[in-house]
């Protein structure tokens, strides 16, 4: 593993000029990226996999405008639910996770994390108030 100052040549095929169709000849992706960790991690890639978090509303329908993730947690009482929706549709209804709770269940933490296709909706249902946040792959 080079280290922090040493340059790292990335393998075939990230060294050719395109990557999925996005043209790497005047990116840090190029054929050389410094590695700046520890570790051999390659800061520029890392710190371009999670996009900004996004508070989300419960019961709300919602277009993914990239890949990423749902993520919702709730205190939940005798009867309780969370559930998390997301399909193709505009109205989706595909049950992705799915927590409920039994009676003489006095209180319980539902936790959920889901993820989403590009352009697919999504919607978290629930009989409490969850707090919901959405968070995209890339930025």
């Amino acid at each position: 593993m080079p280290r922090a100052d040493e340059e790292y040549v990335l393998p075939s095929p990230l060294n050719a000029d395109t990557v999925d169709n996005y043209d790497t000849s005047t990116t840090a992706v190029a054929s050389k990226i410094p590695v700046t960790d520890a570790n051999g991690m390659l800061a520029p890639f890392v710190s371009k996999v999670l996009g900004a978090w996004e508070t989300k509303s419960v019961n709300t329908v919602y277009q993914a405008a990239t890949d990423g993730f749902v993520l919702s947690y709730v205190s939940l009482g005798e009867g309780g639910y969370l559930r998390t929706l997301t399909d193709s549709s505009d109205s989706p209804t595909t049950k992705r996770a799915d927590q409920s709770t039994a009676s003489g269940t006095t209180q319980f933490v539902a936790t959920q994390t889901v993820p989403v296709k590009k352009n697919d909706y999504y919607k978290i249902e629930s009989s409490g108030s969850p707090t919901i946040y959405w968070i995209p792959l890339g930025s």
